[in-house]
């Protein structure tokens, strides 16, 4: 079980083909949406705190974000029309350590770079009057990609 931003929550399939690669993938869900993750966590060494390097990605699917659009958001009512269709992508890169064995039960802690690419499906418009002059503008079909800071717990039981 792992629960990060922007990564959400997850539950994942691992194998480990030696001890020190763990490959995973499940599904996952961020309040908005279900979607998928996969990556590789490497453990340099085994002790009661361990070293961990991970690299992930993952998709959350098309879904319906409008209800974070309420009065008190602060999300403009023109914007509104863009969250009803919306899907990203991640990949994400965390250093952390982890507390536990190998072979029974570990608690994870872990911290990176995620890069996000966000998109909304539609079409928004907003009008503008500034000083005799009216302004429109209009955003179809929106993209938004950018890097942010990531953090990510987890629970690990070995059956």
């Amino acid at each position: 079980l792992d629960a990060g931003f922007p990564e959400g929550a997850a539950v994942s399939v691992v194998y480990r083909p030696v001890s020190e690669v763990r490959l995973f993938a499940g599904p996952a869900w961020n309040v908005v949406a279900f979607g998928l993750q996969a990556g590789v966590t490497l453990i340099p060494f085994h002790a009661g705190i361990s070293p961990t390097l991970s690299l992930e990605g993952g998709r959350y699917f098309y879904a319906d974000a409008r209800f974070l659009a309420r009065a008190s958001s602060g999300v403009p009512p023109e914007v509104k029309p863009l969250l009803e269709d919306v899907s990203y992508d991640y990949a994400a890169a965390h250093l952390g350590v982890e507390l536990g064995t190998r072979d029974a039960f570990a608690i994870s802690i872990r911290a990176g770079l995620a890069y996000v690419s966000l998109e909304a499906r539609g079409t928004a418009t907003t009008t503008v009057d500034s000083g005799g002059s009216t302004t429109t503008i209009t955003f179809t079909d929106p993209r938004v990609r950018g890097t942010m800071p990531s953090l990510k717990v987890g629970v690990q039981m070995w059956f």
